[in-house]
C-alpha cells in the first residue's frame, strides 16, 4: 500500500468519525476546517471527492418560518395578468 493509499484511508476514516458525530451536517468546508485543526492538510475539493466517494451527504434543516398570506388584491392581480395574452 503506498503512502498516497495510507493516508487517503487515514482522511477517510476521520471525515466519516466527524460525520457522524455532529449529526450528519457537516459539509466539505466544515470538515475541512476540523481536519486543518487535527493536522490532517487537504483541500475542500478532496474532502468532497472523499464524501462522494464514501456516500456521505450533508443534510441541512431550515429554520421554518410562516409564511404570510398574499392579500386577495395581489391574487386577483395576478390572476388577471395571466390572463391577458
Amino acid at each position: 500500500m503506498s503512502e498516497q493509499e495510507k493516508a487517503r484511508k487515514v482522511r477517510e476514516n476521520r471525515i466519516t468519525v466527524l460525520f457522524y458525530e455532529n449529526n450528519q451536517i457537516y459539509s466539505a468546508r466544515k470538515l475541512h476546517h476540523l481536519l486543518q485543526q487535527e493536522g490532517i492538510i487537504a483541500s475542500i475539493r478532496t474532502i468532497s471527492a472523499d464524501m462522494k466517494r464514501l456516500q456521505l451527504r450533508c443534510c441541512y434543516v431550515k429554520k421554518w418560518r410562516e409564511k404570510q398570506a398574499k392579500s386577495t388584491e395581489e391574487t386577483l392581480m395576478n390572476e388577471i395578468k395571466a390572463d391577458q395574452p
